[in-house]
């Protein structure tokens, strides 16, 4: 068994990580059943079982993280359907995790809306995860991200990174996959703002900024010339 906590950076609180090596997939699925609704997340890859309990911190920030989706899905009008840290779970890939959040974007909202169990065999995986405090982890969780095929990771430790899945491994970007108009930079200046500012007056602010300067279109091609 290992147990790692890394020191606090930033926002982010150390959050203990305990592995155990060995396990079979059908001692995960009882350790899923034992630990029901606790806030408690436990990821596995393979073998190995980690164990995790998010800190007041970490939730403050997967909060701010998951407000940021939904005030951009509501006035953007993109369709949207959150899976909340719903366990993600494949068995013929022996891979699971728990996100901090994760939401079905566009189509994949469609597909999702009204359901009630979640199976990835047949079900799409998340357009979207959210992930704080990464790397307290003692698991790769990005690894199991991209074999379950979730198409972008919003990641924060010392800061915030987009990660987009991109011929099996992910690549970081400047915007996100899913919301093209928003920059890492403008994300990550409201999420410092959320230290300072009470919650209703930053989702305000956040909203007024997505009004204001993410609802148009897209920029055109400039000085006339063709799109590539």
């Amino acid at each position: 068994m290992e147990t790692r906590t890394l020191p606090t950076v930033g926002f982010a609180s150390s959050v203990p990580s305990v592995v155990l090596r060995g396990v079979s997939w059908a001692d995960y699925e009882a350790m899923l059943r034992i630990i029901g609704e606790r806030r408690i997340f436990v990821n596995y890859d393979r073998g190995a079982m980690e164990v995790m309990v998010p800190s007041h911190p970490h939730e403050v920030v997967a909060d701010y993280l998951g407000l940021m989706v939904d005030i951009l899905s509501e006035e953007l009008e993109v369709p949207c359907e959150a899976g909340g840290s719903t366990t993600h779970r494949r068995m013929d890939l022996e891979k699971g995790v728990e996100p901090d959040r994760c939401f079905w974007l566009h189509d994949k909202a469609t597909v999702m809306t009204g359901r009630r169990e979640l199976d990835l065999t047949v079900d799409p995986a998340p357009s979207l995860a959210i992930e704080v405090n990464y790397t307290s982890s003692s698991l790769d969780r990005m690894t199991i991200y991209a074999a379950l095929g979730v198409d972008e990771v919003w990641r924060h430790d010392d800061g915030l990174e987009f990660h987009k899945l991109e011929d099996g491994r992910y690549r970081r970007t400047d915007v996100s996959a899913n919301f093209p108009m928003l920059t890492v930079v403008e994300a990550s200046r409201f999420l410092e703002d959320s230290v300072t500012m009470g919650r209703v007056a930053w989702m305000k602010a956040f909203r007024q900024y997505v009004r204001n300067e993410l609802s148009g279109p897209p920029p055109g091609p400039r000085n006339g010339a063709n799109p590539a």
